[in-house]
């Protein structure tokens, strides 16, 4: 029995599915936020940072994998980061105290 019609992908894709893509830490944070991105990228990655109204509060073009952003000037809530790579979106939440 051939399986291969079946499925178009490779091991590399199953194990990284289940990864997770960012992480943000520490959360909740206080005066930096480090966002990892543990995924292959060909450019480097878009970072942006959302407050819960959908307000732009960060842009970060060709960051690297590992990117601290300041967030001491942030109000106490809820952000959203958003991690562009490759054509592919990723979100994470954080927690500004």
């Amino acid at each position: 029995m051939d399986f291969s019609d079946d499925f178009s992908g490779s091991i590399f894709d199953i194990i990284t599915s289940t990864e997770k893509m960012v992480t943000l830490r520490p959360n909740p944070a206080n005066c930096c936020l480090i966002v990892s991105f543990n995924g292959y990228t060909e450019n480097g990655i878009i970072i942006e940072v959302y407050d819960a109204a959908g307000n732009t509060k960060h842009i970060e073009k060709n960051a690297n994998r590992i990117s601290e952003i300041n967030v001491s000037n942030y109000s106490s809530g809820m952000y959203i980061v958003k991690v562009v790579s490759n054509g592919q979106v990723f979100t994470e939440k954080f927690v500004k105290q």
